[in-house]
């Protein structure tokens, strides 16, 4: 575990004694309520450093040293990485090193340690409360709950700590709400801001024969510079034994130098999980509105039932999704209608603190509007999302790498302007993110992404590049 404002894990696991010495604080879970009550742990203890010539054997040390500074604790993270092949079967040496890894604030890489620290020895508590709080700061509150239950309900847990348990734990529940933030703004250039039909000629099936016409310049694709901002706050609360989850973000996009509308986009969601059967279930209600200046606005409500079950596939998560999202066009009213799917996430760390993740969204989009053009859509989703954690001249960075695939299929046919074609896209998106942390709120970043839509319609192709840096501030 970590000692707020303290420099020294305090939090350490010796072979010899055969399970973990814990200390100071609780976890982030806990931790709004814990941390205002400043609740000191009852027991804290240091382990004598290896011997030195442990590497030069190539044997695994004995002991782990307790680094001092947040130098020292970079400097021993990279031993540590030297030592992984060798320490292989060692719990302590994955439990210690996921526990510099979460004062480092690399949380991935963290649970990833921790994890397979309690794969060898389960019996090491402070690898669980470790575990615990990384798990909480990723999200996984629940998760989380039930690791600090196991080591209060251990026979040999020492009273005094598990008295620090129960006091966390009863903090915990008097704290109304743990909030989070983030603020994000970022520069860049476009190659179609406006997302504009990539061709420049359309051809029209009059009674007379086909004719070809050439777009106006004014709905040809705009290149030019951007500057995107997006504000999102997060907010939790333990309700029972399950949790309420409220989420809202904001989203504009200017466009300087070009006459094109500004855009901005506002969503909210409220949600609800619990445990049900083998698993945790969650309610999602959302809303969300899109406007483009002058131009067009959007608006959509959304329902969403999720559950994810206990039993995974090599330690793979993953989740099942049904949800319904109903839309309104407020520009184009006969455009309307309710998209009705289901999706499924799943996701798996490796042992370097990387995550991919997947999701397959497959649901039908059905008109209001009997008349809307194209009638129901057919709409098909895929996506791979890469996330690899790194350290770079001590400070943590992340490298992502995404791609998306959405097919989509009308019943009908657009217009008879347009000839008889059921119109068919397919879209690509393949994007790269680095963002590097200057310091424990602060990181600076770039993406880059490619967007190509392909169809049987001249009207929905499109082409994209972007690239954008950017500087981030969250409250973590």
């Amino acid at each position: 575990m970590i000692r707020p404002g303290s420099a020294n894990p305090a939090h350490l696991h010796s072979p010899t004694t055969g399970r973990a010495l814990v200390c100071a604080w609780s976890m982030a879970m806990l931790g709004a309520g814990a941390a205002a009550q400043n609740i000191p742990h009852p027991q804290a203890q240091e382990l004598s450093a290896p011997p030195s010539v442990a590497l030069l054997t190539g044997q695994c040390p004995a002991a782990f040293p307790v680094p001092t500074s947040a130098q020292a604790q970079s400097a021993q993270l990279l031993k540590l990485a030297a030592q992984a092949e060798i320490c292989d079967t060692r719990a302590d040496y994955f439990a210690y090193r996921g526990s510099l890894l979460l004062m480092a604030g690399r949380l991935p890489e963290a649970a990833t340690n921790l994890e397979k620290a309690l794969l060898l020895d389960p019996e090491l508590p402070g690898a669980q409360l470790d575990f615990a709080q990384a798990l909480a700061q990723l999200g996984q509150k629940e998760a989380a709950r039930q690791l600090v239950d196991q080591v209060g309900d251990r026979k040999d847990i020492d009273p005094s700590l598990r008295q620090w348990l129960t006091s966390i734990q009863v903090a915990e529940k008097t704290d109304a709400w743990t909030w989070s933030a983030m603020v994000q703004s970022s520069m860049g250039r476009e190659t179609n801001l406006d997302s504009a039909t990539h061709t420049d000629t359309l051809t029209l099936y009059l009674s007379n024969g086909p004719v070809t016409v050439s777009l106006a310049d004014t709905e040809r694709p705009v290149a030019g510079k951007g500057v995107k901002n997006w504000v999102a706050v997060q907010g939790l609360h333990v309700l029972g034994q399950g949790e309420v989850r409220l989420a809202a973000a904001y989203q504009s996009r200017n466009t300087p130098g070009t006459t094109l509308a500004n855009s901005a986009q506002a969503d909210a969601a409220l949600t609800y999980t619990h445990p049900a059967g083998p698993g945790i279930a969650a309610i999602r209600l959302g809303g969300l509105q899109y406007k483009k200046e002058n131009t067009y606005a959007y608006k959509e409500s959304s329902a969403q039932l999720k559950y994810e079950p206990a039993w995974r596939i090599k330690n793979c998560p993953w989740s099942l999704t049904w949800g319904q999202a109903w839309q309104e066009h407020l520009t184009t009213p006969t455009m309307s209608g309710n998209y009705q799917y289901t999706r499924i996430d799943g996701s798996c760390k490796n042992n370097l603190g990387g995550i991919t993740a997947l999701h397959l969204i497959q649901g039908q989009d059905r008109p209001d509007d009997p008349t809307r053009p194209g009638g129901t859509k057919k709409r098909t989703e895929y996506g791979l999302r890469h996330d690899q954690a790194l350290d770079l001249w001590g400070h943590s960075a992340q490298i992502s790498i995404w791609t998306r695939q959405h097919k989509s299929q009308d019943r009908d046919i657009l217009s008879p302007l347009l000839g008889g074609t059921i119109v068919q896209t397919h879209r690509t998106d393949i994007g790269l993110g680095y963002w590097w942390r200057l310091h424990k709120q602060w990181s600076i970043g770039v993406d880059l992404e490619h967007t190509r839509q392909e169809s049987n319609s001249e009207l929905s192709q499109l082409k994209n590049k972007l690239l954008y840096f950017g500087i981030r501030w969250t409250t973590e």
